[in-house]
């Protein structure tokens, strides 16, 4: 009887295990790949350096910008930079789990190109706030962020997709932390996705 429940327990455990390698491309919101791909056969990794969407730009110049959100808030650049430095770290933490992390693109290399698209914040930004008095640090909003990316080896494009976060109900008690709750939660989960691939 013992070992009739320890197997049972370890079917349940198997059907609740997150999904890796191309399995894993389910949990991104969209996966499309050229050609049959085991990305888990690279075992070298190139993190290229991270764009910026023009639509995050925009913010930088508010008499172009007309924010349609509430968390679409000015920003400046020193933050946008900030920003990609911790999606970048997240990234780095997990993929270095999986694959050794190189300086350059190369034959047998693993190359990530990822642009930030989106970028929003639960709170109002510094920025935000030096430009409109009448907003409080006490507003909030649901915050998130969004990428698409190729993963390439030289040339060859193995695979593209497009994620955002999973906005979080706007009364969790999770989104009123801080400024960059929900899109640092969606960073680090974004980087648990990117590792489960080459698993």
């Amino acid at each position: 009887m013992r070992n009739l429940f320890a197997s049972a327990a370890l079917v349940a455990l198997g059907a609740c295990a997150t999904p890796t390698g191309m399995e894993a491309a389910s949990r991104f919101d969209s996966f499309e790949a050229a050609d049959p791909v085991q990305l888990g056969d690279y075992d070298r990794v190139y993190l290229a350096p991270i764009a910026v969407s023009d639509d995050i730009l925009d913010r930088l110049d508010r008499q172009i910008y007309r924010g349609t959100r509430d968390s679409e808030w000015a920003i400046d650049e020193r933050t946008i930079e900030a920003k990609v430095e911790d999606l970048r770290e997240d990234l780095v933490a997990e993929l270095s789990e999986r694959a050794t992390l190189v300086e350059a693109p190369g034959p047998g290399v693993l190359t990530i190109q990822l642009t930030l698209t989106e970028l929003a914040s639960n709170r109002p930004t510094i920025a935000a706030l030096s430009e409109e008095p009448s907003l409080s640090f006490q507003s909030i909003s649901t915050g998130g962020a969004a990428v698409e990316a190729q993963l390439l080896e030289g040339d060859r494009v193995l695979a593209t997709f497009e994620d955002r976060s999973r906005f979080n109900p706007i009364n969790d008690p999770v989104v009123q932390a801080g400024i960059w709750t929900e899109a640092d939660r969606y960073f680090r989960q974004l980087g648990d996705k990117l590792a489960a691939l080459l698993a």
